[in-house]
């Protein structure tokens, strides 16, 4: 950083422009030659210097921050440098100390739809107004934050990164399907993992589930986390970041609290509580088709979570009369 290095040989740190030490103690980044030359001459340094700036808190010099701006820069951003390296960048400073100084840098400079994807035109710049609530909430709300930090590894900062992409689509594709444009984004401009992408399609389009509130049943609750999956915290709050008239904050806390106090944090691995052979004993009584055993034994999941202290022989008693209440196999 700042052309600093450090010499093996004299064990001593090389400071070859003379004003890299001083800017160090500064706390400022500025590049050793002009600016417009060194980001022309390998544009990755763009990123490079909004990761360092995120990553140690300095400052970017002013007219290297000028010259990130500059539409030569940006197109030799987007021309020059292969996806794959961009994503690395942007990914190390989404899971670092200050993700969003980071992101207000890359939106400020220009840089966040050359990076990320150009928005369409019939989409409104509003919608990053979710993100500087996003990045603001972050800051404000600690307590809620705590809920979160497993995803402290890049997801929760990627996810408030594609807020603004949240209620954007592809191009249809040749089976007529239109992608959620954040799910492109993390596999044709970023180039991430499927992983990454798998959890981008559970998170947009951004659901819909405002209606499910602290005060629902032990049993709504658990149907939440069930319908939801493994990152059911994220989800929510996603989705109260983007639509915050349905959700306050304030109710996303007292929800993620209900369910922690339940014990439902983990519903959707929940098993089911009774034997499968006994399951299936009861559909050939009932002369039911064998399909529906997937049925019941959610069913059964749920019967549990409504009541955790119910017993098999009463759920199996319940799931009988479910039964009986189906019209006839024909």
């Amino acid at each position: 950083m700042n052309a600093l290095y450090y010499n093996v040989h004299s064990e001593k740190v090389e400071d070859p422009t003379g004003r890299g030490l001083t800017d160090l103690k500064r706390g400022l980044i500025q590049t050793p030659l002009p600016p417009r030359q060194t980001f022309l001459d390998d544009p990755l340094r763009v990123l490079r210097c909004v990761r360092f700036a995120s990553q140690f808190g300095f400052e970017i010099e002013e007219g290297t921050l000028a010259c990130l701006a500059a539409g030569e820069v940006r197109d030799a951003l987007d021309r020059k440098v292969v996806r794959e390296r961009i994503g690395l960048e942007v990914y190390k400073m989404l899971r670092g100390i200050d993700p969003a100084r980071a992101l207000k840098t890359l939106q400020s400079s220009g840089l966040y739809e050359v990076v990320f994807a150009p928005l369409p035109s019939d989409v409104s710049t509003a919608n990053f107004e979710a993100l500087e609530r996003a990045m603001r909430i972050c800051r404000e709300e600690p307590a809620l934050m705590q809920h979160y930090d497993a995803y402290l590894d890049g997801r929760l900062w990627l996810a408030i990164a594609l807020l603004p992409y949240r209620d954007v689509r592809m191009p249809k594709d040749k089976r007529g399907y239109q992608d959620p444009l954040a799910c492109g984004i993390i596999r044709d401009r970023l180039k991430l993992t499927n992983a990454l992408e798998l959890l981008c399609r559970q998170l947009f389009p951004v659901s819909d589930t405002a209606s499910v509130t602290a005060d629902a049943s032990r049993l709504e609750l658990g149907q939440l986390v069930r319908k939801l999956g493994r990152d059911w915290r994220l989800v929510l709050l996603v989705e109260t970041l983007a639509t915050q008239e349905a959700r306050s904050i304030a109710d996303l806390e007292k929800l993620l609290e209900r369910i922690k106090q339940e014990g439902l944090e983990d519903a959707h691995t929940f098993k089911t509580p009774v034997d499968g052979k006994k399951i299936r004993a009861l559909l050939l009584a009932a002369k039911q088709d064998i399909k529906l055993m997937s049925v019941l034994t959610e069913l059964a999941v749920l019967y549990r979570i409504e009541d955790a202290t119910i017993c098999e022989e009463d759920i199996l008693t319940r799931l009988e009369a479910h039964l009986a209440s189906l019209p006839s196999k024909s």
